[in-house]
């Protein structure tokens, strides 16, 4: 049963101890781990297409809407549940959850199947992301904010970089190995393996954060009054729309950008660069981990040190740079004439590919009330989610299936949505600086 929080002790002389980089390093397993399930699909296009006779545009769904439509309604409610009860609890179920949609993706035979655990996995993942911000926030001093939460990152970088990793060499050894034969199932195919084997980590890991991870103590006790929670929600967001538009929709649309190169990225390689699989996944994997998390690491702790120096509003210094670079990158990876500079564009691209979460989910802790952090980090996964797995590969699809009308065009493609989602997103982080700054004061 999940505990309200007015069972949940701690001490708060141990905020930003060893405790809490543990249950951080703790939760960053757990996000790399729903990265793995979420993203191990984009790297099995060809195989899954194969064998289940799909369409791109049938894949774009799979790995985008199909996940984000159900994460997107559920995010809402779990933040509810965050704000108000056991976020440890809350997520633990979440994992084991989405876990066991993950493998039951390797029993299905046909797209509906797959729709509908793809869907599931959506639902369980719902639960991790306000649980956690909401954790850490009461776990870290506000200098020390965008570091913690830029190692929690780290979870997407690395298990980005393990789907890729796996998800390489399992289509190499699609081409070639036969049926794999299961007790009690019967015969799978190789990627069907994959989706049984990445799924049952999580069941150990949901267990372990139940037995090893503290709640921490809330910083302010939340709302009693069930009756004025969307009320509350909905004022909030109303009286700091600018500030919030300007934090998750800037970002959102690097996301947009960043989830629809990454999904089509490896598709890109084979098409036009024609290199092989275990290539691609190796180099994308290894880029990923190493420079990703370099990254991610290098951009919160710059984020930090501009706040401790009392320049509140370092997210708005470091986000355009951020944009600018990561654009610069995408188009180098996109438009490459060569696979030598297509892959050195994918290792400058990895650095920049995550490096604003960490500095995202603390902006938007700082100027949120504590009653409502789990309900405002939904929001914000749902609209992150939302234009980066729900819109980014699913633009890039039909921007090769009706714009270029070719299935080699997805590098331009690639670029084509990058020039339009970064820039505007650099222009509508900008546009909600003072409004931020507001929010900040008002909430300290």
């Amino acid at each position: 049963m999940i505990t309200t929080s007015t069972e949940i002790t701690d001490d708060v002389h141990n905020v930003g101890g060893l405790r809490a980089w543990f249950a951080v390093g703790m939760l960053s397993a757990l996000y790399a781990c729903s990265f793995i399930d979420r993203q191990i699909l984009a790297l099995m296009v060809e195989p899954i297409k194969r064998d289940l006779r799909l369409t791109d545009t049938q894949m774009s769904i799979l790995i985008g809407p199909a996940f984000a439509f159900f994460f997107a309604v559920l995010a809402l409610p779990m933040g509810v549940i965050a704000d108000r009860f056991s976020r440890k609890t809350l997520i633990a179920i979440g994992v084991a959850a989405w876990s066991c949609f993950t493998a039951g993706c390797g029993l299905t035979m046909n797209f509906t199947q797959l729709l509908l655990a793809r869907m599931g996995v959506g639902v369980g993942e719902a639960t991790l992301g306000p649980g956690a911000y909401s954790m850490i926030t009461d776990y870290f001093r506000a200098e020390q904010l965008a570091r913690a939460m830029s190692v929690f990152g780290i979870g997407v970088v690395v298990g980005s970089g393990l789907a890729s990793l796996i998800g390489g060499y399992v289509i190499e050894a699609s081409m070639t190995a036969s049926a794999i034969h299961l007790p009690l199932i019967g015969y799978i195919r190789p990627w069907q393996l994959v989706f049984i084997v990445v799924g049952l980590p999580g069941l150990l890991l949901s267990t372990l954060l139940t037995l090893l991870v503290r709640e921490p103590a809330r910083r302010k006790p939340p709302a009693r009054n069930p009756g004025i929670i969307a009320g509350t929600l909905g004022r909030q967001l109303r009286h700091r729309f600018r500030a919030y538009a300007a934090i998750m929709g800037g970002f959102g649309l690097f996301s947009l950008f960043g989830y629809g190169a990454g999904s089509w990225l490896p598709t890109y390689l084979i098409r036009v660069h024609h290199l092989p699989i275990h290539i691609i996944g190796l180099t994308i994997g290894l880029a990923t981990i190493t420079f990703g998390t370099i990254g991610t690491i290098a951009a919160g702790s710059i984020n930090d040190r501009l706040v401790a120096r009392g320049r509140i509003d370092a997210p708005f210094v470091v986000g355009p740079v951020i944009g600018v670079c990561f654009l610069g990158a995408g188009l180098l990876m996109a438009l490459a004439p060569t696979p030598t500079i297509a892959l050195a564009g994918i290792v400058v691209f990895s650095m920049f590919g995550a490096i604003w979460s960490g500095i995202t989910a603390a902006a938007l802790q700082l100027m949120t009330p504590s009653d409502l952090r789990g309900r405002v980090s939904a929001v914000y996964m749902i609209i992150n989610n939302g234009m980066g797995l729900g819109l980014g590969p699913l633009l890039m699809a039909l921007a090769v299936d009706h714009i270029f009308e070719s299935s080699l065009a997805v590098g331009k493609a690639i670029a084509l949505v990058g020039v339009i989602a970064v820039p505007s997103g650099i222009l509508l982080l900008w546009s909600g600086r003072r409004q931020y700054l507001d929010a900040v004061a008002a909430n300290s």
